[in-house]
């Protein structure tokens, strides 16, 4: 037995008042004058043996009354759930899976409307005074105030669904904030889902020992679909009137093959491709789908699919612009042979030669870089001219000369980039480099512990300061940069820490320094995405060859329009695409222009896709170290009365009440037959 208030059971010691009225009540005689008090001496000693046990079983009469009374207020109970109620109040956090998963139908219906009528039920349970926080996928502020009862049930009512999917470590963070603001209470967490696997791993999870755990899963029999994933170019240029491979990645979730799936391909509406693709259960494939661009403009892709029933991740939107010829600018007393072999062989790139005597300032905006090779002086002009360029977003390339290397510190110290030190003399070789770093990212499609990497003879170190800004693209052995990238305004500075010449190292001639000279030209192109996904991609780039005058930046689609502020961001404009919540297309304008900037393609999360889900059973063994847990399968009607007859379980004050007035009535009964 249990009690609902225990510290009412303090006043137990109210069963001293009885036990002192009985031993200071002092009843007063009445003198009567007999003649001869003979006869009444028998009478009177059987009177005293009598009203002395009348006394004390009126005086245990009081003690059974007030005991029962005070352990009737005490709420006393036998528990049958580990919801039952402790003491203090109940502070309940029920959360509501509304991703996409939860579409499909169930036994009893769609799952959705399901996880909503248990939450209700649920939230009903509970009494008015009761406090609820109620949660979805979104997470979103307002979600995580504790609100009353009408109010819980009401955000119930608004819940839709979203491409959000949060996974547990996020919810219980959420709900164990809700339970520290509350301080003291009877703290119940409620998980309504159908536990896709991708989105619930419970293992690894810190459950809190104050708190009731309640896991409420509903059955998902989903057993197919196909999703596509993702599509890419392999190449970074796509030219009008030329076709160009598109790689269209589709994954088979079910467990039975498909034969014949329809994939299409279209821009601006207008179909490109069409191909027909076959997938074993679980397997995932990439097809290749040529398509051809017949516009400059913006072009607005779709790849789809039918699939029944999960249709979220049956169209992929995606936005592409043909690319132009990239402009390289080399600036050296003489042509460098190792520069020249890397751009002379892709028609994609224009290489330009200029001697320091004989540079064309006025062109300087027309090139995606521009490399300045070996300088034995530097000139007030150069500085003010290159600083201009990387204020408009320009890629530069600094190699120090094997003459003076230092002479570019002047101009690096004006624009905070690392200054060169006296040249080292010394054997190293290249041990780390950064292939996330836009020069080598998707570089390296597998790097064992031996890769041969450059190695290096002689070279200027590079000297950093704690204030110093960059990163570092590729270290030595010694902890020394061979080549580091600082944001300088809006573009960026890369600085080798050597000549391209053999006597220091053999990095010209090393399978690394291709890609790195053509992603350097290709500059922040390079990373811009054809695509972004919902609640994941946080902000988005504006394009570098666009004047953006306006701060405020229009992001409109047919379903959805926002207005954002553009913000610099690494050298370039970027805005904050957060508040996105709908998949298509994004016309980019600045606010009072109707010029496009940029067009945006926007995805749900293919998340959701899977279709592996946890059992019951699985729910079970992966709490069994939970100290209150249950796992609840019934349904909405059955679960509501379960959890009330938990949460009050066996009340026994009412049988104290009858307990106490029995007593009553017998000590009345004694009073007035044992006169």
């Amino acid at each position: 037995m249990q009690f609902v208030y225990p510290l009412f059971l303090w006043a137990l010691a109210a069963i001293s008042i009885p036990i002192i009225i009985h031993l200071f009540h002092f009843r007063r005689y009445k003198k009567i004058v007999f003649s001869d008090i003979r006869f009444l001496q028998q009478l009177q000693e059987q009177n005293k043996s009598k009203q002395k046990l009348k006394d004390l079983l009126i005086l245990l009469c009081r003690i059974l009354a007030v005991s029962a009374m005070v352990l009737a207020f005490a709420q006393p109970f036998i528990p049958l759930g580990q919801n039952s109620k402790t003491g203090g109040s109940n502070v309940i956090s029920v959360f509501v899976d509304n991703s996409f998963s939860m579409n499909a139908q169930g036994s009893d219906g769609a799952l959705f409307e399901m996880a909503k009528n248990k939450a209700r039920a649920i939230v009903n349970a509970y009494d008015n005074n009761d406090k609820f926080q109620v949660l979805t996928n979104n997470l979103s502020g307002s979600e995580q105030r504790v609100v009353n009862k009408t109010e819980a049930l009401a955000r119930i009512d608004n819940i839709e669904p979203t491409a959000a999917s949060a996974n547990l470590f996020d919810v219980w963070a959420k709900q164990n904030t809700a339970f520290l603001s509350e301080g003291n209470g009877n703290f119940h967490t409620y998980i309504i889902s159908d536990f896709q696997y991708t989105q619930f791993k419970l293992n690894g999870l810190k459950p809190d020992s104050g708190i009731h755990y309640n896991f409420i899963p509903v059955e998902n029999k989903l057993a197919q679909n196909v999703s596509i994933d993702s599509v890419y170019f392999n190449t970074p240029f796509i030219k009008t009137n030329e076709p160009v491979a598109l790689q269209i990645k589709l994954t088979n979730h079910g467990q039975t093959a498909v034969e014949g799936l329809v994939v299409k391909v279209t821009l601006n509406k207008v179909q490109k491709a069409l191909l027909n693709v076959n997938l074993a259960a679980g397997e995932s494939v990439v097809a290749e789908a040529a398509v051809t661009q017949t516009g400059d403009t913006w072009q607005e892709g779709e790849v789809n699919i039918t699939d029944y029933p999960v249709t979220f991740d049956d169209k992929l939107y995606f936005a592409l612009k043909p690319t132009t010829q990239h402009h390289i600018l080399h600036i050296g007393k003489v042509t460098n042979k190792f520069i020249n072999a890397v751009y002379a062989n892709d028609a994609n790139y224009l290489l330009t030669q200029n001697s320091f005597g004989n540079i064309n300032y006025q062109d300087f905006n027309k090139y995606n870089l521009i490399i300045v090779n070996e300088p034995t002086e530097w000139s007030s002009g150069l500085s003010n001219e290159l600083s201009s360029y990387l204020d408009q977003g320009g890629q530069v390339l600094i190699i120090p000369s094997s003459e003076n290397g230092t002479v570019i510190n002047s101009f690096g110290a004006t624009i905070g980039i690392p200054a060169y030190g006296n040249i080292i003399n010394q054997s190293l070789k290249v041990t780390s480099i950064n292939n996330q770093h836009v020069l080598f990212k998707d570089v390296f499609k597998q790097r064992s512990g031996n890769t041969d990497y450059p190695v290096v003879s002689m070279h200027y170190p590079l000297q950093k300061q704690s204030n110093t800004r960059g990163k570092a693209v590729i270290t030595l052995n010694n902890g020394n940069d061979l080549l580091w990238q600082t944001a300088v305004k809006k573009g960026n500075v890369y600085q080798l820490a050597l000549p391209l010449n053999d006597a220091y190292s053999n990095l010209q001639q090393h399978s690394l320094f291709v890609p790195m000279m053509l992603n350097m030209a290709l500059g922040t192109q390079k990373n811009k995405p054809i695509y972004y996904v919902i609640n994941q991609n946080k902000q988005a780039f504006l394009p570098t060859d666009k004047t953006v005058v306006q701060k405020l930046i229009v992001v409109k689609s047919t379903q959805q329009e926002l207005i954002t502020e553009a913000s610099l961001y690494q050298g370039q404009k970027v805005i904050q695409t957060e508040a996105i919540n709908s998949p298509g297309w994004f016309k980019v304008t600045e606010k009072g222009n109707n010029n496009v900037l940029t067009v945006l393609a926007f995805n749900d999360n293919r998340t959701e896709s899977s279709m592996k889900f946890l059992s019951e059973d699985d729910i079970k063994a992966q709490t069994e170290s939970f100290n209150k847990v249950a796992v609840n399968t019934a349904d909405a009607q059955v679960l509501g009365a379960q959890i009330s007859s938990e949460l009050s379980g066996k009340q026994l004050w009412r049988w104290f009440i009858m307990i106490a007035l029995l007593f009553l009535f017998t000590e009345i009964a004694l009073l007035r037959i044992m006169r």
